[in-house]
């Protein structure tokens, strides 16, 4: 994770995980409380604003652009494969 990255409370990331430079997780993406983030994924900086309460990122994914809340996506790009209830 590169300087001045900050995740909200409550959220996983996984091992392997990669933040692009300049990734401010609260100025440039947000990623807000109770987010799952998979083991090898990597966050475009620049590209992705927002990651919503409880969404889940598959493991190895490629996140290109915002993550609704309570979205399970995966794949590279990442897609939106469903909702949680």
């Amino acid at each position: 994770m590169w300087p001045q990255a900050m995740v909200e409370h409550d959220c996983y990331v996984g091992e392997y995980t990669f933040f692009g430079p300049k990734s401010y997780l609260g100025a440039y993406t947000e990623v807000e409380p109770k987010v799952f983030i998979g083991q090898c994924s990597v966050i475009i900086s620049g590209k992705v604003k927002h990651i919503g309460t409880e969404a889940l990122i598959g493991a190895g994914s490629v996140v290109t652009k915002a993550v609704p809340k309570k979205a399970v996506v995966a794949g590279n790009p990442a897609k939106i494969l469903k909702y949680k209830n």
